[in-house]
């Protein structure tokens, strides 16, 4: 299996075999080729879905791994009568995996899945996604989570997580965002997942996506330009109680809230709503359990018309996860249930 993030995709074939996706231009594309050869059958997926099945292909390349080599941005093409090409295209994360016919499952989480922090022992701050994406954090610490461990936040006001996993190039903007919470304390707010363009918490785009309010009703939200959003009212989150939150975006559909499995609240017809930040091709910072990094000054952000009071959350976040594609309810109900 070898697959790789290519704003334009040249060529995509292996035994002149070819996908029939046309790939768009100045857009991050996820594209993987499956050779099975128990089954003899070659797949080709373009952002996590199979686009082209090719069966009954017996002649497999069977050189030495230690005299062969991979060119990335130069090739020929017979079957276009191309002598040959140089790719104009960004690549990133080329993985080739010998020996392994990686599952639908498997390619669709490399492709989709753009970040993943379980927040366990092992490897507290590690990403778990294709993309590993380390974070940092400060005034937190391990305790037991919904899945083995999670992150404890303090209420002290230097608390955070943080990690650069918003990625570049947002033009057809959709995503999938959840967590699991559990508030020690609820009264005075808090954050619990800030989005900002700089690493201070500040920057041309910020805005709290998940927070409280005074008396700890859960708010999500999510910016139509520099001074508007659109904000949904979730319940008033109990103390010392689990919740799993989940937001759901797309250009298409709209913005979608589920609490624990269960669709909360939808404002549909959102077309380009996002506009004035999934054009901003500067990198995007998440962090969680605080709107500012420690030593910061507040920062000053977009507010919608829930009063969301920002600032150090005060309990434990476990299991989040990023995916730029749309979830639906049943497989967010198979994650919350995991």
């Amino acid at each position: 299996m070898s697959a790789f993030h290519s704003s334009i995709s040249e060529i995509l074939a292996l035994h002149l075999k070819c996908g029939s996706t046309l790939i768009p231009y100045w857009n991050w594309t996820h594209a993987a080729v499956v050779y099975d050869i128990t089954i003899y059958q070659q797949l080709i997926y373009i952002n996590g879905i199979i686009d082209t099945v090719f069966e009954g292909i017996v002649t497999p390349h069977e050189g030495s791994s230690s005299l062969a080599s991979t060119t990335i941005g130069f090739g020929k093409s017979a079957a276009f009568a191309v002598t040959s090409f140089y790719g104009q295209s960004i690549i990133d994360q080329f993985l080739i995996t010998p020996q392994t016919a990686k599952s639908s499952c498997q390619i669709c989480n490399d492709a989709l899945l753009v970040a993943y922090f379980s927040f366990d022992t092992n490897g507290t701050l590690n990403d778990r996604s294709a993309g590993v994406r380390p974070g940092s954090s400060s005034g937190t610490s391990i305790t037991s989570g919904y899945i083995q461990e999670a992150l404890l936040f303090s209420s002290i006001t230097n608390n955070f997580f943080q990690s650069a996993c918003f990625p570049y190039f947002r033009r057809s903007l959709t995503f999938t965002l959840l967590l699991w919470v559990n508030p020690t304390t609820v009264s005075g707010g808090g954050t619990i997942v800030h989005v900002s363009s700089d690493q201070n918490g500040n920057g041309t785009l910020c805005f709290d996506m998940f927070g409280m309010t005074l008396n700890g009703t859960i708010i999500v939200q999510t910016v139509q330009n520099s001074t508007l959003t659109t904000a949904f009212a979730g319940p008033i989150q109990a103390t010392n109680t689990r919740t799993h939150l989940a937001l759901v975006f797309s250009n298409r559909n709209g913005m979608r809230f589920y609490v624990n499995g269960t669709l909360n609240n939808a404002q549909p017809n959102m077309v380009n709503i996002l506009a004035f930040w999934s054009f901003t091709n500067s990198q995007l910072y998440i962090t969680l359990g605080n709107s500012q990094i420690t030593g910061a000054a507040a920062p000053s952000c977009e507010k919608g018309t829930l009063p969301i009071v920002s600032g150090a959350f005060s309990g434990v976040i476990d299991e989040f996860r990023f995916y730029m594609t749309e979830l639906n309810g049943e497989e967010i109900c198979t994650l919350v249930n995991v």
